[in-house]
């Protein structure tokens, strides 16, 4: 799909401003016709029926400096300043069929070789490696029937995984490594089953996933000591609080009893007779 350019304030331009409906829209309907046949702004005089137009929109354009008179037609005023030419057009349309061409060739590892030629594989390298030039790079070593340096085997595949066989029983190495983690084999490995059976897990390995299992289980069955909560802090707080308080109150305490026995001696002191009293 294509487009056309047309600036956002077409419509408050000087030259639109006397135009009719009919020679607007004429005008629009041309210049999607020239974008999509190529025809780089030329309108062809047999078109003006087929857009709907009369010779007088026609005329209302050629006067509003938006068309100019052609030997079989006429033609947008500055078209290729603002529309691409034909020319533009097929070169990008060639450029991007060559990229689309190029990288289906790549996504697919192939490459056209002379007539005749039997077809290979060609690994592309990153662009780091393709800026160095041939003579940087090493030859590719072949390797020679007999030669020590034979080619490199495949690497193993991995192991599928497959769910618990039925027939499946603890090792030796399983009795001595639970035997060296001082835990039963025949209870965990009942476990060890029930487990497996009611989440339906699949293994590669379920010797090692044993092994796993019993170091685990030594794990849970040593004793661990809950952290201190929060409670008993706030009670031993609380408790510290309390003693506190009554060390306090004790003290207070003593200060009371010790100011109530000073008061009492000056009382007694003060009620003691004298001589000239007596007299």
């Amino acid at each position: 799909m294509s487009w056309v350019r047309i600036d956002d304030k077409a419509w408050c331009h000087p030259k639109f401003a006397g135009l009719s409906g009919n020679a607007v829209r004429l005008w629009l309907y041309a210049l999607c016709w020239c974008n999509a046949q190529q025809a780089d702004g030329h309108v062809p005089k047999s078109m003006i029926r087929t857009f709907g137009s009369s010779a007088k929109d026609v005329e209302a354009l050629i006067m509003a400096g938006l068309w100019e008179a052609t030997d079989d037609g006429w033609v947008f005023h500055n078209y290729l300043r603002y529309q691409p030419s034909k020319a533009k057009i097929e070169a990008k349309r060639e450029q991007i069929s060559n990229r689309v061409t190029l990288h289906r060739k790549r996504s697919r590892n192939i490459v056209t070789l002379e007539a005749g030629a039997e077809p290979v594989t060609q690994v592309y390298a990153s662009p780091q490696s393709q800026s160095q030039s041939q003579d940087q790079r090493d030859p590719p070593v072949v390797p020679q029937p007999g030669d020590a340096n034979e080619a490199p085997t495949k690497p193993a595949r991995a192991k599928r995984r497959s769910a618990l066989p039925a027939a499946w029983e603890p090792t030796p190495a399983h009795a001595a490594k639970a035997s060296e983690l001082r835990i039963p084999i025949d209870p965990q490995a009942e476990k060890f089953r029930a487990h497996a059976l009611a989440t339906g897990r699949l293994m590669a390995d379920w010797n090692a996933a044993f092994t796993t299992w019993l170091l685990k289980a030594a794990d849970w069955a040593r004793p661990t000591y809950p952290p201190k909560s929060a409670a008993s802090q706030q009670e031993s707080i609380f408790e510290r609080a309390q003693r506190l308080t009554a060390e306090y109150e004790e003290q207070q305490e003593k200060e009371c009893e010790k100011a109530r026995s000073v008061t009492t001696g000056c009382s007694v002191i003060g009620s003691i007779p004298t001589a000239s009293n007596e007299r």
